[in-house]
């Protein structure tokens, strides 16, 4: 900045000399901390900093900020020209920041930026507590709880405070923690209160809520007693133990009460609260050893009632039996039959006794249990289907406690037929659960058997024979030629065959025994041992353990002349043939030809079956192969495809094979509805 400077000049002479003024610069001024379009918080307190510069001394200029038109800061800057000025933000959507710098010769330097304002909100308050649905008394501090939070601050910056109508301003004021909730107590007197949380934040801004509550008179404690178990019971340990008791409090209901059971010896057991009317059932479990086991029962307001009890939990409970279910597997034809198979013990060496439990898919059921001569409990199987999942439980009782169930579970299938028997005219079937099905032809009471339990059959010309379940045979249907005179065998029984008018059997010592018609010395088994025997019209084969196969009776066509130097693994007999099958799966069959039931298809088989002048086979792909007398195609013993099997039984012109899925299919003569085979039994 330039001054007016006057110089005199000193010389010999008086002379007068005019001297030129210097004209004054004005201060500058920049606002430095803020530009145009900044955007600036209502209500909060706001810095504005701005550089001044002037000639002379900068702490001599006079500096005045404003907001919009009004005056808000005159502080002199510092000695570097640094000047700021701290104001509160006005709610107003704009504002003008202008500041205006004068020297000591009134020159004028400004500079201004236009910002925008953001309004503020206000703190935003949710009461907790107390709640309007609870019961509080003048002698209990009551809990106040608020959660308070605000746009702009956070939660240091805030303070909760309350008042109530009735006691006016509390002594409750709290900041919120870093989960924004502000907690306090305060004691109120016995009335209606309007209690009002007012939060607030650093600018001022206040939020509010409010609460209506009723304080009653003094609260008054809870009333408990352990009615189960009595003071110095005797239990085993580590077994449920009921416990019973009651609580109830004067001001409240009893689904405000909170309960406690605990044990000296094992800290809490149970926890929780009583029913509507203040009961307490429950179970619990002690350790070994003596118990002092303890009800505390806490009211709303915290008071508290106790009872207790001493529990001697010394015995211990009987192991776990060793439990089956037979059969298993099981289908819905089965009688379920539940037996221990080792006891349980005990270690006080009491005596035991049992209790058992069905359960249905895990449903008890011991409704439909029936006590049997048999040990242990039966569910018959008209109780129950297939799918279910049957469980058995056995638990050893002491007399003071049951011990841990020993455990046995069957899921029941469907009945699936496991072996079938062709004829003449009817058939038969035996599925997983021993029961004999036959179909067809009611001549001479052929069919007499069906519904039984029976674990093998054989079908022949109007007669029928079945193993029992005691392996000894039983025989109906045609009498003629002593076919089903059965007197004379010397059981147990491991399997059978049927022929036309006789049938042969091998013991369980491997030796085959036949009756009936013996025309040809079909009955004249030599000595075994046998494992398998098949019948045929007026011939018999049977296989010994060693894959040999010897055949008598009647030999015409060489029926009876079996292959030499061949395992054969199973055999069949026919009318005027026979077939077996060696270890490989090839079928190899002898006897008659004239309708070329010996000359298989060739390839892999799984069964072969010789019936009357044909031969049919299962291969090993599943399907049914047939060759001889009308099998050629639309005839009566053309094998059926679309379908894989595991067995199958040629006839005479009936044909029946056993598929995978356990029901049957029949084909030929049906005059006697022989090839209806059922596809439900039971």
């Amino acid at each position: 900045m330039t001054r007016v400077l006057m110089v005199v000049l000193l010389c010999g002479c008086a002379q007068d000399v005019s001297l030129n003024a210097i004209p004054n610069e004005p201060p500058s001024a920049i606002i430095a901390s803020h530009e145009d379009g900044d955007t600036l918080l209502e209500a909060f307190v706001e810095r504005v900093r701005a550089v001044v510069d002037d000639d002379d001394p900068v702490t001599e200029l006079d500096v005045r900020w404003f907001i919009d038109d009004e005056e808000t800061c005159s502080e002199p800057p510092d000695e570097q020209g640094d000047v700021v000025c701290d104001f509160r933000v006005p709610g107003a959507s704009e504002l003008r920041l202008r500041l205006e710098v004068r020297d000591a010769e009134g020159e004028l330097a400004t500079d201004q930026v236009d910002v925008a304002v953001q309004l503020t909100e206000a703190p935003a308050v949710t009461i907790l507590s107390p709640e309007v649905d609870r019961r509080y008394y003048r002698n209990v501090p009551v809990s106040l709880i608020a959660r308070v939070t605000d746009a702009e601050d956070g939660h240091e910056d805030l303070l909760v405070s309350w008042t109530s109508d009735m006691d006016g301003e509390l002594d409750a004021d709290a900041v919120p923690d870093s989960s924004d909730l502000a907690a306090s107590t305060s004691l109120l007197t016995e009335g209606s209160h309007s209690l009002i949380a007012t939060g607030t934040d650093s600018t001022g801004k206040l939020g509010e809520a409010q609460v209506t509550i009723d304080v009653g008179p003094d609260n008054r404690p809870p009333e408990c007693g352990i009615l189960a178990p009595e003071d110095g019971t005797t239990q085993t340990y580590d077994v449920d133990l009921p416990f019973l008791a009651t609580a109830t409090d004067p001001d409240v209901d009893p689904s405000w009460l909170q309960i406690a059971v605990s044990s000296s010896v094992d800290g809490l057991l149970v926890e929780g609260a009583p029913d509507a009317e203040g009961g307490i059932d429950t179970t619990v479990r002690l350790s070994r050893g003596v118990h002092t086991v303890t009800l505390v029962v806490t009211d709303d307001a915290g008071a508290t009632c106790e009872d207790s009890v001493t529990v001697d939990a010394s015995n211990s409970a009987p192991t776990a039996p060793e439990v089956v279910i037979t059969p298993d597997p099981a289908t819905a034809l089965d009688d379920l039959l539940c037996s221990v198979t080792a006891d349980a013990t005990d270690a006080e060496g009491e005596p035991l006794t049992y209790v058992f439990t069905w359960l249905r898919d895990g449903v008890d059921q011991s409704e439909v249990a029936v006590t049997t001569s048999l040990e242990g409990d039966t569910i018959e199987w008209e109780d129950t289907a297939a799918g279910q999942v049957w469980t058995c439980e056995v638990r050893a009782s002491d007399g003071l406690a049951e011990g841990a169930a020993g455990i046995a579970e069957v899921e029941l299938s469907e009945p699936a037929v496991e072996r079938i028997a062709v004829g003449i005219t009817h058939a038969c079937q035996v599925d997983n659960a021993d029961v004999l099905t036959c179909w067809g032809g009611e001549a001479f009471g052929a069919l007499a058997l069906t519904g039984g339990r029976y674990l093998d059959v054989t079908t022949g010309a109007s007669h029928t024979c079945a193993i029992q379940p005691s392996r000894e045979i039983v025989c109906v249907g045609r009498e003629t030629d002593g076919r089903t005179d059965t007197s004379g065998l010397v059981g147990p029984f491991t399997d059978l065959d049927a022929g036309d008018a006789h049938t042969c059997a091998v013991s369980g010592d491997g030796e085959v025994q036949c009756w009936g018609n013996n025309v040809e010395g079909q009955l004249d088994a030599p000595p075994g041992p046998f494992v398998e025997v098949a019948a045929g019209f007026r011939h018999t084969c049977a296989r010994n353990s060693s894959n040999e196969v010897t055949c008598w009776g009647s030999d015409v066509f060489g029926r009876s002349t079996p292959p030499v130097g061949i395992e054969l693994v199973s055999i069949s007999a026919g009318d005027q043939h026979s077939c077996g099958l060696d270890t490989s799966g090839t079928v190899h069959c002898w006897g008659s030809n004239g309708l070329g039931q010996l000359l298989g298809p060739g390839g892999s088989f799984v069964h072969v079956s010789a019936g009357e002048k044909y031969t049919c086979g299962v291969q090993s792909t599943g399907a049914v192969a047939c060759w001889g007398a009308f099998t050629g195609p639309g005839e009566l013993n053309e094998a059926p495809g679309g379908r894989d099997y595991v067995t199958v039984e040629a006839g005479k012109n009936l044909t029946c094979a056993l598929r995978t899925d356990g029901l049957v299919d029949c084909w030929g003569d049906n005059e006697e509805g022989q090839a209806d085979a059922p596809t439900e039994w039971w």
